[in-house]
């Protein structure tokens, strides 16, 4: 049996918070309640399809563009509970820990499935939940197609959690269909009932069933079981998306604009250090003038200015140094490598000194990046820093390279102004 982890399991991705949520229960589509939006429950939901599913947002939401991130709250059925016991694990590591476990968790299971588990910080057994990697991707996309992002999935019933989450806790959740229960510990679940309601017709199944639900039904627990229940809600608080499963289109747009974002910070970091250059050297000059003036003015006086004139000479010399100052031109710099690397690959580091630049980021395919700068004349000496490196949540190999600028020549300036061998 051939399993497909998908690319959630493959990045430490961590579902953000939504600006909007939308509830499905029935054939009713709802949205949590949030002040600036106006518009009635939708109840003309007829198929849990994803495409009615995001006709029916689009006709919710009228007015919402595609920079609100929206969370989507499925039927409970929709998910897969497995409990488990976990050893102390970095949370990190965590979602590989548990999906090395699933030919266990869920034999012969072969279509790709998302995972959100939370870390385990209460004794006995916790709840991994499951959701199909493909369901979740349909709805990315017809939600897209609607002009609607889509940016976290969770169950329904953890709509239901109170706040503060930090204390344990009861959840039931009863619709027409299926009634599901949670045992909250605090911080993850620790238990999870889930039951259709045609099965409870055998009265064998219905005993075991009610004495397993008077479990969760303690003078504390939180029960929803009837529509109205579902309005005007709050938002989800952030336990919630601890248990957020994300498609594989948010993640992509969720890195490039964290890419966007890095590049933009960057650029902000090279026009600063130029400023600067500029301002140091504006006063440079400025000083220079103003020494000029008072040379001339000193000569107009015919009065000895032997010793004005070397004071101007010896100022040239020492402002040769900032004048004849090698100039490496970071944000040339910075464009020609934005052009120069591919879109798979980025870089998390960039540092200049003395006409040598190193690099370290994120590539595929580490070796073709290197050989793309060393094909390119502007660089020169182009060599990896250390071994790259596989990191365990990432696809990508973690690089380190350094290369020199050409036309920067700083021995030759040091030993020029600073008396410095090469």
């Amino acid at each position: 049996m051939k399993l497909t982890i998908p690319p959630l399991l493959k990045r430490s991705a961590t579902a953000q918070k939504a600006d909007i949520c939308l509830i499905v229960r029935g054939n009713a589509l709802f949205h949590a309640e949030k002040q600036d939006l106006i518009a009635q429950d939708d109840e003309s939901l007829l198929k849990l399809t994803a495409t009615e599913i995001a006709e029916a947002a689009r006709r919710l939401l009228p007015n919402t563009d595609q920079q609100a991130r929206i969370a989507l709250a499925l039927p409970n059925d929709e998910f897969v509970a497995t409990s488990l016991n976990l050893p102390t694990i970095a949370p990190a590591n965590l979602k590989n820990a548990v999906h090395l476990q699933l030919p266990t968790l869920l034999p012969g299971v072969a279509d790709p499935l998302l995972l959100a588990v939370q870390p385990q910080n209460h004794t006995g057994a916790t709840v991994a939940l499951w959701l199909s990697a493909r369901r979740a991707d349909e709805l990315f996309t017809e939600f897209e197609k609607q002009g609607l992002f889509l940016a976290t999935i969770f169950p329904r019933i953890l709509i239901m959690l109170p706040s503060p989450a930090d204390k344990a806790g009861y959840l039931i959740d009863e619709d027409d269909n299926t009634v599901t229960a949670i045992e909250w510990s605090g911080s993850a679940i620790r238990r999870w009932l889930h039951v259709l309601k045609a099965d409870c017709a055998d009265e064998e199944f219905n005993k075991q069933f009610q004495t397993n639900l008077a479990a969760f039904n303690q003078d504390n627990a939180l029960y929803k079981g009837n529509t109205e229940a579902w309005d005007s809600l709050p938002m989800p608080i952030s336990a919630v998306y601890g248990y957020g499963f994300l498609p594989t289109g948010t993640q992509k747009h969720t890195q490039q604009l964290q890419q966007r974002k890095k590049r933009r910070q960057l650029a902000v970091m090279a026009g600063v250090i130029v400023g600067l250059g500029i301002l140091s050297l504006g006063y440079a000059i400025h000083r220079e003038l103003r020494l000029e003036r008072k040379l001339a003015e000193v000569k107009s006086r015919t009065v000895d200015v032997t010793q004005l004139r070397n004071e101007v000479v010896e100022i040239e010399d020492y402002l040769a140094s900032v004048k004849n100052f090698p100039q490496q031109h970071i944000t040339d710099l910075m464009n020609k490598l934005n052009e120069l690397i591919p879109k798979n690959s980025w870089i998390t580091g960039l540092k200049i000194e003395t006409g040598v630049a190193e690099l370290e980021g994120y590539s595929p395919n580490p070796p073709a990046l290197l050989e793309i700068l060393t094909n390119n004349p502007a660089f020169t000496e182009v060599a990896f820093i250390r071994p790259t490196q596989k990191e365990a949540d990432k696809m990508e190999e973690r690089f380190g390279i350094r290369f020199k600028l050409v036309g920067v020549d700083f021995p030759t300036y040091l030993a020029e102004h600073f008396k410095v061998e090469q």
